[in-house]
C-alpha cells in the first residue's frame, strides 16, 4: 500500500509542476474561451430568450375569461363628459363602490420651489383607491394595479389616459367575482402624475422622503409584492410599450415583464411589444 500511495503522490506532483510551468498559457486560453463563449450567448441557439422563472406565472396554462372590452370603452366615453376633479373623484368612487370593493380617498399638497416663476407653485390632488380583499388570504401581501387619471381639456400637454382608467375599472369588476385570489388587489387612481403616486406610496409605506403633504390612508392591505401601471389614451392601439424604469434606477420583478411580453406577443394576440419606446405606437 505504501508503494502505491508513493506512486500516486509522484504523479500528482508531476501534474502540478506541469500546470505551474504553463500556467500563463493555460490562463490565457481559458480567458479567451470565456470571452468567446460569452459573446456566443447572443446566438438564438445558445440562450433561452425571454422566459418566466416563477412557476406560478404560466400564461400557457391559464384560460382567458375577461370579456370587458366593450364595457371599458363605455366607461371611457363617460369619462370624457367629466369637467372637474371633484366630478372625477365622485365618478371613480361611485364606480368602485358599485363593483363592491373597499373605497378610500387621499388628499395631498405639493409645493414646487422651481416652477419657472417668482412664486412657488402649489399643487393639490386627490387619489382614489379600492381594495379587493383576497377570499383565500389574510391580507399579508398585495398587488397594486394603478392608472393616472387626467381630465380632458385641462391644458396639460400630457396625453390622456382615461381608457386606462376605464380598463382598470372593468378589470376590477371582473376580478370581483373570482374566488382564487391569495393576495389583495389594490386599484389605485392617482392625480398629478408621479406626485400623486409618491404621496400614496409614502403614506402606505409609512416613509417621508419628500416635502409632499398628504393625509393618512384610511384603508390598508399587506406588503406590496408587485405593481403594474396602465396608461391607455385610446381604446384602439397597434403596439404595447413596456416601461420598466423606476425611481432611482429601481426595476420591477422581471417575471412580470416577461409574462406581459409573452402574453402580448403570443400567436393568439400577436401585438408588437417592446421596452423603452422601441416599438412604434400608432394610436
Amino acid at each position: 500500500m505504501g508503494i502505491v500511495s508513493g506512486m500516486e503522490t509522484a504523479k500528482r506532483q508531476r501534474l502540478l509542476q506541469a500546470l505551474a510551468k504553463h500556467e500563463w498559457w493555460i490562463g490565457l486560453v481559458m480567458f479567451v474561451f470565456g470571452v468567446a463563449f460569452f459573446i456566443a450567448l447572443a446566438h438564438d441557439s445558445l440562450n433561452a430568450r425571454v422566459y418566466v422563472d416563477e412557476n406560478a406565472l404560466m400564461p400557457g396554462i391559464a384560460s382567458e375569461s375577461f370579456r370587458g372590452g366593450s364595457e371599458a370603452q363605455t366607461l371611457g366615453n363617460q369619462w370624457e363628459q367629466l369637467n372637474t376633479r371633484d366630478q372625477a373623484v365622485s365618478w371613480l368612487t361611485d364606480r368602485l363602490t358599485s363593483i363592491g370593493v373597499e373605497v378610500y380617498t387621499q388628499n395631498f399638497t405639493a409645493v414646487f420651489p422651481f416652477s419657472g416663476s417668482q412664486q412657488q407653485q402649489t399643487v393639490h390632488g386627490t387619489n382614489v383607491y379600492g381594495i379587493l380583499r383576497a377570499p383565500r388570504g389574510a391580507s399579508v401581501e398585495s398587488i397594486v394595479l394603478s392608472s393616472p387619471y387626467r381630465l380632458l381639456g385641462d391644458g396639460s400637454d400630457v396625453q390622456p389616459s382615461h381608457y386606462g382608467v376605464a380598463l382598470l375599472l372593468s378589470v376590477a369588476k371582473h376580478f370581483r367575482y373570482l374566488n382564487y385570489w391569495s393576495k389583495d388587489l389594490i386599484f389605485l387612481f392617482y392625480s398629478e402624475e408621479l406626485v400623486g403616486m409618491q404621496a400614496w406610496t409614502e403614506a402606505y409605506t409609512g416613509t417621508k422622503l419628500t416635502n409632499i403633504q398628504f393625509s393618512q390612508l384610511p384603508g390598508r392591505s399587506g406588503n406590496i409584492d408587485s405593481a403594474i401601471n396602465i396608461e391607455m389614451p385610446s381604446p384602439h392601439f397597434t403596439a404595447i410599450d413596456l416601461d420598466t424604469a423606476g425611481i432611482n434606477g429601481m426595476l420591477p420583478n422581471y417575471d412580470v415583464y416577461s409574462l406581459s411580453w409573452k402574453v402580448a406577443t403570443s400567436s393568439k394576440h400577436n401585438v408588437p411589444t417592446g421596452p423603452f419606446g422601441e416599438v412604434d405606437i400608432n394610436v
